[in-house]
C-alpha cells in the first residue's frame, strides 16, 4: 500500500482528517543527506553563530567574538 493510502486509512479509523497537500521533498532530502548549497541553506561554518539580519535575507552569519584566556 502506498504510505498516503496508508496513512489515509489510519486517518479514517481515528475519525481524522487526512489531508495530503502536494509538495516536492527535495530540500527535506538534501537536508538529511548533506546536500547543502547556499542558496538554500544557511551555512553556518566553526567559529562563527547565526544571527538576525534586519532585511530580506532574515538571518545571517556573524563572527564569534574572541574568547578570553581562562586564568
Amino acid at each position: 500500500m502506498h504510505e498516503a493510502g496508508y496513512a489515509r486509512k489510519c486517518a479514517d479509523w481515528l475519525g481524522w482528517k487526512f489531508e495530503h497537500p502536494p509538495g516536492d521533498p527535495a530540500l527535506l532530502r538534501d537536508l538529511l543527506w548533506g546536500n547543502w548549497d547556499a542558496e538554500r541553506f544557511q551555512i553556518i561554518e566553526p567559529g562563527w553563530q547565526l544571527g538576525h539580519a534586519p532585511d530580506e535575507s532574515i538571518l545571517r552569519a556573524d563572527a564569534l567574538p574572541p574568547q578570553s584566556p581562562s586564568a
